[in-house]
């Protein structure tokens, strides 16, 4: 149906070309007199009229539903107000009732809502995206633009309340303010919860209070979601413990991710929870992404295994999926005899990760030789894998070696990686001493001392991580540590080290088992976290 009053008219004809896209000629040309025309008076059933037709053409009639006088077409035999056409007008894309139409597409009308999915898709004049919701900005853009840059022009964060809105003046320093706090002469108000001052007119919590009200509501929701006893009892024991935290915020916005550790809880649990189930359950890739939770697990005693125990754990996963990966190939029988080969002649004491990485190499040399078993390997198949993923040679020695051994393939690897020699160790040590005698931040100097320990004892970064707070004694006749069980006299340069790095430090408290803890009671720092620090106390020396 189509309104056939003025008023409609001129709002709807702005958009008036999409009811008539075949023929661009009839919408410039009136549908009476023919003549080209800039500006239709008015549309009946996508014919423009012009206005000196349009008297013509649309005379007084008696509405026949309810008996008003109306314009109404000359030829319209049952003419109709506007007024009653409105009423069951309803919207041709989603059905609801239209009383203004945002769109008139071959006679129906759109809601506002549902018009841009029929308007023609043009190009932004700032992004050049193509978009059906083009609008120009009064005062700010006179080209027609997206939505998305509608936001991005005219939205900021005021910079005295902080929230996201549209923005009203610019102060001198160009920090945007909105409308609300001009008016309100920059005004402040207090937080209901604590009393401290806020930024902004209104009643709001500051953002702290914000957190704690979200947290408990999100926790009290899952808690009525759960079944099972002993979840909701260990869930009430983590929503107590993070009330005690410095850092709420970042444990309200990623409760989401907790909540799906207790609805797997839940799913399983019987009795209790102890940290087997934990260990059942969940691999150490993802307590190790719960950070806070992993946290509170392990102060609070339901987790119990450190993560280097936890990740242990992983890579033995990790190696039976990928021995299972390669159980349908021909050669799978093979690699299965090369990992129990790797456990009896693990002598070094390889860790699950190494064993990992050398059942990785193997398997895809053999995918990329593309033989039927090992036997039909050569030294061209060899090389030509080198070639490809040259970082693969050290993982490959030990493959190499099962190979000769067991199967008498004559394989080589030629081109061994270099040692290090001793004078590039006495480089690092000159530098990380001198790093020393410089006034870092605590974990900048932390990662200083963990460093100088793995190269002076050469040991593993881990081993030195995984030193606890009872494994270093500097008593005045006897100022050892403890690696590998055995104890080590301290080298003299580290002496005045380890005693700054304790007074930084100030006490270890209670629930601390490592030296260099990490985010977990019983978990030590990360390598990564450490090399961090490294590099940022490299790079601090380096300006001063």
């Amino acid at each position: 149906m189509e309104i056939h009053t003025e008023r409609s008219e001129e709002r709807e004809r702005p958009l008036n070309i999409l009811t008539n896209s075949d023929n661009q000629d009839t919408s410039r040309r009136c549908g009476e007199c023919g003549e080209n025309i800039d500006k239709a008076h008015r549309l009946h059933k996508g014919t423009p009229i012009c206005g000196t037709c349009y008297p013509k053409v649309f005379v007084k009639k008696r509405c026949s539903k309810c008996g008003n006088f109306t314009k109404a077409h000359r030829n319209d035999a049952v003419p109709i107000c506007n007024s009653c056409m409105i009423k069951g007008r309803k919207c041709c894309r989603c059905g609801k009732l239209t009383p203004r139409a945002g769109l008139t597409v071959n006679g129906l009308v759109a809601c506002n809502s549902c018009a841009p999915h029929f308007r023609e898709k043009k190009e932004c004049s700032r992004c050049n995206s193509l978009s059906s919701r083009l609008s120009r900005i009064t005062g700010i853009s006179d080209e027609p633009v997206c939505e998305p840059c509608q936001r991005k022009l005219a939205f900021a964060t005021c910079s005295h309340c902080g929230k996201h809105r549209k923005q009203h003046f610019y102060l001198m320093n160009k920090r945007p303010i909105c409308k609300s706090c001009l008016d309100n002469s920059l005004s402040d108000h207090i937080c209901p919860d604590c009393g401290c001052c806020v930024n902004g007119v209104g009643y709001e919590s500051c953002l702290p209070c914000a957190s704690i009200r979200s947290l408990k509501l999100k926790g009290k929701f899952l808690y009525t979601a759960l079944s099972k006893p002993a979840v909701q009892e260990i869930l009430s024991h983590f929503m107590s413990w993070t009330q005690r935290q410095k850092h709420i915020g970042p444990i309200s916005k990623r409760f989401s991710e907790y909540a799906q550790f207790f609805t797997r809880l839940n799913e399983t649990v019987e009795d209790s929870i102890n940290d087997a189930l934990i260990k059942e359950k969940f691999t150490a890739e993802e307590l190790r992404r719960y950070g806070y939770l992993t946290k509170f697990l392990a102060e609070e005693g339901y987790l119990t295994t450190s993560s280097l125990l936890r990740e242990e754990w992983s890579e033995e996963r990790r190696i039976e999926a990928t021995l299972e990966k390669c159980a349908d190939k021909s050669w799978g029988d093979q690699i299965g005899k090369f990992y129990l080969w790797l456990q009896k002649k693990n002598e070094k004491q390889l860790a699950n990760r190494t064993i990992r990485l050398y059942i990785h190499a193997a398997c895809s040399l053999m995918e990329h030789a593309n033989v039927t078993c090992v036997e039909n390997l050569r030294l061209q198949h060899l090389n030509a894998y080198l070639r490809k993923c040259p970082g693969q040679r050290a993982s490959l020695h030990a493959f190499v070696s099962f190979v000769q051994v067991k199967f008498k393939v004559p394989l080589k690897l030629t081109g061994s990686r270099k040692k290090p020699v001793d004078k590039l160790y006495a480089l690092d040590i000159a530098e990380l001493l001198e790093m020393s005698s410089t006034d870092l931040p605590f974990k900048e100097f932390q990662a200083v001392l963990v460093k100088l320990l793995s190269i002076l004892f050469g040991v593993p970064l881990k081993q030195v991580l995984s030193i606890g707070k009872n494994d270093l004694s500097l008593l005045p006749h006897s100022q050892k540590i403890r690696l590998n069980e055995n104890w080590l006299d301290l080298d003299s340069r580290l002496l005045p080290i380890i005693s700054k790095f304790l007074l930084m430090k100030v006490s270890l408290s209670n629930n601390e088992m490592r030296l260099f803890p990490g985010r977990g009671a019983i978990d030590f720092l990360s390598i990564s976290s450490l090399n961090y620090r490294l590099s940022k106390a490299r790079k601090s020396i380096l300006k001063t």
